[in-house]
C-alpha cells in the first residue's frame, strides 16, 4: 500500500477450516505459515520459474494496461504525485525483465525484516457511536438566478466533438458447428492474446459447478503435475487460465503469447480432460463453503443485501436457493470432474482477441462437436406486489441503517432506453439528481442515496425500480418520508433538460467497448436486439427528447406503483410508528427467512 511518505506491506490470510472438526485451524499455525513463506524471500530462496513467471505476469499487465487510456494517465499522475521521471513509464517493461533474485531478495531483507504488528479478527460487536440527530433546516437555494461562476464558466470555448460509432462487423464470427461460434477480433496493439470460452450453463441448471470450478482454479493435470508444475508449464509459455461460473455461464478465461497460442490451448485443454487434484484443497473448499454459510447470516454488510434478495426473487433468493450444504458435505471428487466435463458440453462462444490468422485459431481451440443446445441466459422471475409492503430485518449493531425501496415494472423494450436512461438522469443523475440534492444535499439526511429504474435483463423481460438510502437510523423515518415524496409526487424542473440531454449524449459518444471487449458487448447488444451500434439509435432520440417525456415517463412507471419499503438497522433508533402511520403495517423479518439453513 504505496504512499508519498510511508505506506504498509499487509499479508492477509484466513486459517483453514477443517470441515470435519467444524474447527479453525490455530492463528498460530496460520502465522508460523506466513512467516516461513517470508523467509524464503529473505534467503533467497526462490526458483527460477517462479521469478519468470512473476515477471511474465507482470509484463503482460502492463502491455494490458497501455492498451486504454485510464491506464496511461494514471500513470502519469503516479509520476506527479511520487516526483517520478515521465521516462519510468516508458522503462518499465525493460526494468521489469531487469529483475534479478538478488534484487527480491535485497528487497525482502529491507522491508520484511523490520518491525511488524500482528492483527487477529474475531467474532464480536464492537462499541458504536450513538450520534444525535442534529436539528438542520433544508437548505432552499434561489432558483432562476445565475451565479458569477456560472457565467464565467459558459464563456469557456467549446470545442467540437465529433461524433463516432462502432461498427458491429468490425467483429468475425464464424459457426463451427451447430451450437459453436468463433467470435474473432484482431489486435492493433500488442502480441498477446487473450481467449474467452464462454459455455452456455451454469449454476442455474448445475449447482455443483461452482465447487467444480473452484477446483479446476487449483488443479493440476494427470498424470504427474501438480497445480504448481501445471502453473509452471503454463508460465513457461507465457500464458495463465482461470475458470469462473455465473447462474448462466461457465468461462474460461486464457491469456498469453500470440506465438505460444496452440500449446497454451493444448495444456489447457488437457487439464480440463484431466485434471489432477488435491483432497486437502478439496476439504478446504468443503471447508470455506461451511464457514461462509455459518458466518453469513452474521454479517452486517449481507442482510441488506439478502433482505432485498428475498423481496425481489423470494425463495429464488441466491442466498436461500442454493445447494444444500449436506450435498456439499458429501461431495465427491469424481462427481465433481463429471460436472465440469459434463458442462464443457453445452454451447460454446469462443471469443479470441490477437494477431494469429483465425483459421489457426480454430485448429487450437478445444472443441467439440454435437453439443448441447444453451437454455441461457437463465433470468429469475421478480416479484410483484399488489400494495405497499415494509419489511424491517432489526439489527442493533447496525452504525448506519440502509433503506431499499422495490416494484416491479413493465417488459423492458429497448425503444424505451433513452426514457429510461433520461429518467435516471433527472431523478437520480448524481448531485444534479433530484435523490440526491433533496435527501443529502438540502437536508443531510443520507450520504449515499439513489433511485433508478432498472431496465430489464432482456427484451420483455420486466424491468424494476430499486431506490436505496444509507443513513443514521434516527434519521431513516424522516429520510423515508422524503424519499417516497419525490416517488409519489416527483417535482417538475424543465431547466433540467438541455443538461441531461448532454449527459445522454456525453455518455453515448464515449460509451464504445474496448478492443478486448469489443466481441462480447457485440454479442450482448444483439441479445438485447440491437443490430446497430444503440449510441446511433438513442443519439435521435436524445436530440428529440422533451421534458414532457420524462414526465409521462414518471407517471406511466413510477408514481403510482405500490412500493415496498425494505429496512435493516437499529430498532431501538428508528421510529417505526412514524413509518407504519403513513405505509401500512410493519413485517419485520427473521434471518432465518432469507439464509438457507445449514444442515449436515
Amino acid at each position: 500500500d504505496a504512499r508519498r511518505d510511508m505506506g504498509r506491506i499487509s499479508i492477509f490470510a484466513i486459517p483453514y477450516y477443517d470441515v470435519n472438526q467444524r474447527r479453525y485451524e490455530s492463528l498460530s499455525a496460520t502465522e508460523k505459515i506466513i512467516f516461513r513463506e517470508v523467509d524464503k524471500l529473505k534467503n533467497g530462496n526462490i526458483e527460477d520459474w517462479q521469478l519468470a513467471m512473476v515477471k511474465e505476469e507482470a509484463v503482460l499487465t502492463n502491455k494490458l494496461a497501455f492498451e486504454n487510456a485510464n491506464s496511461k494517465m494514471n500513470s502519469l499522475v503516479s509520476c506527479f504525485i511520487y516526483e517520478r521521471p515521465i521516462d519510468d513509464i516508458f522503462t518499465e517493461l525493460e526494468r521489469i525483465k531487469a529483475i534479478t533474485k538478488e534484487d527480491i531478495q535485497r528487497v525482502a531483507k529491507k522491508y520484511l525484516d523490520a518491525d511488524h504488528l500482528t492483527l487477529s479478527f474475531d467474532e464480536g460487536t464492537p462499541k458504536k457511536n450513538k450520534l444525535a440527530k442534529p436539528k438542520i433546516e433544508p437548505l432552499d437555494p434561489v432558483k432562476g438566478v445565475e451565479t458569477e461562476y456560472s457565467k464565467m464558466f459558459k464563456q469557456i470555448p467549446e470545442g467540437e466533438v465529433k461524433i463516432s460509432y462502432v461498427d458491429m462487423n468490425d467483429v468475425t464470427v464464424k459457426q463451427l458447428y451447430d451450437n459453436v461460434r468463433l467470435h474473432y477480433t484482431k489486435n492493433p496493439k500488442n502480441d498477446v492474446f487473450t481467449l474467452t470460452l464462454r459455455y452456455g450453463v451454469g449454476t442455474e441448471k448445475m449447482p455443483m459447478l461452482e465447487y467444480a470450478v473452484d477446483m479446476m482454479n487449483v488443479a493440476g493435470m494427470q498424470p504427474a503435475d501438480d497445480a504448481q508444475s501445471f502453473r509452471k508449464r503454463l508460465a513457461e509459455l507465457g500464458g495463465r487460465c482461470t475458470y469462473s461460473v455465473s447462474e448462466s455461464y461457465l468461462t474460461i478465461s486464457i491469456i498469453g503469447e500470440d506465438k505460444n497460442l496452440e500449446d497454451i490451448c493444448r495444456l489447457v485443454n488437457l487439464q480440463i480432460l484431466m485434471p489432477k487434484h488435491d483432497d486437502k484443497q478439496f476439504q478446504r473448499i468443503k471447508g470455506n463453503e461451511l464457514r461462509v454459510r455459518m458466518t453469513m447470516s452474521k454479517a452486517d454488510e449481507v442482510q441488506a443485501p439478502a433482505l432485498l434478495d428475498y423481496v425481489m426473487y423470494g425463495n429464488k433468493s441466491e442466498y436461500i436457493d442454493m445447494l444444500p450444504f449436506k450435498e456439499v458435505y458429501d461431495m465427491e471428487l469424481i462427481k465433481v470432474n463429471t460436472t465440469f466435463l459434463n458442462a464443457t458440453k453445452y454451447a460454446l462462444d469462443a471469443h479470441y482477441v490477437g494477431n494469429r490468422p483465425i483459421e489457426e485459431v480454430e485448429k487450437a481451440l478445444p472443441l467439440q462437436a454435437n453439443v448441447l443446445k444453451t437454455e441461457s441466459p437463465f433470468v429469475r422471475e421478480k416479484k410483484d406486489y399488489v400494495k405497499s409492503q415494509i419489511f424491517f430485518l432489526p439489527n442493533s449493531n447496525l452504525q448506519q441503517a440502509k433503506v431499499y425501496f422495490y416494484f416491479k415494472g413493465t417488459p423492458y423494450s429497448i425503444e424505451n432506453d433513452v426514457l429510461f436512461q433520461a429518467f435516471n438522469q433527472y431523478f437520480s443523475g448524481g448531485f444534479s439528481g433530484l435523490v440526491l440534492d433533496e435527501i443529502r444535499t438540502k437536508r443531510s439526511m443520507a450520504y449515499s442515496t439513489a433511485g433508478n429504474m432498472i431496465p430489464g435483463e432482456l427484451p420483455g423481460k420486466d424491468s424494476h425500480f430499486l431506490g436505496y438510502i444509507g443513513t443514521q437510523s434516527d434519521k431513516v423515518a424522516d429520510a423515508v418520508d422524503v424519499f417516497m415524496d419525490l416517488v409519489k409526487n416527483m417535482p417538475e424542473n424543465p431547466d433540467q433538460l438541455e443538461p441531461i440531454k448532454a449527459a445522454l449524449r456525453q455518455s453515448n459518444m464515449t460509451n464504445k467497448p474496448s478492443f478486448r471487449r469489443k466481441s462480447q458487448t457485440y454479442d450482448r447488444w444483439r441479445e438485447m436486439g440491437y443490430t446497430d451500434d444503440p449510441a446511433r439509435t438513442r443519439m435521435a432520440a436524445i436530440d428529440n427528447l422533451k421534458f414532457e417525456d420524462i414526465v409521462k415517463f414518471y407517471k406511466e412507471n413510477i408514481q403510482n406503483k405500490p412500493v415496498s419499503i425494505l429496512i435493516v438497522g437499529d430498532p431501538k433508533l428508528i421510529n417505526t410508528k412514524q413509518i407504519e402511520q403513513k405505509y401500512g403495517k410493519i413485517s419485520k423479518v427473521s434471518k432465518g427467512k432469507i439464509f438457507a439453513p445449514v444442515n449436515f
